[in-house]
């Protein structure tokens, strides 16, 4: 993964086995989903607590956010530092802010 500065290292790789694991193992992508659900439970957490609008669909907007990551993680190799998570952040929330 090259997060953390852009700093290379073999985290891609693993989520990627552990992503395919998933997919062919019942039982590895029980016990993924079991844990990727409480991380993801405390995220959610935050977006509704912050109250951005009465209509934000906060589920929506964290899939957002970690699809791009792991997108730019695993499927493309570009790093995902400071100033790309900012920007992701910023677009994202961009729609979000504002009463429609």
């Amino acid at each position: 993964m090259r997060a953390a500065g852009g700093r290379a290292g073999p985290s891609a790789g693993v989520a990627g086995e552990l992503v395919a694991a998933t997919a062919r193992h019942e039982d590895i992508g029980r016990l993924t989903r079991e844990q990727y659900a409480k991380r993801n439970a405390l995220a959610l957490a935050l977006i509704e607590r912050a109250r951005l609008r009465a209509d934000l669909d906060a589920e929506a907007l964290f899939d957002q956010v970690a699809g791009a990551l792991y997108y730019r993680v695993m499927i493309t190799g570009a790093p995902v530092g400071r100033a790309y998570a900012e920007r992701l952040v910023s677009s994202a929330l961009e729609g979000s802010l504002t009463c429609p």
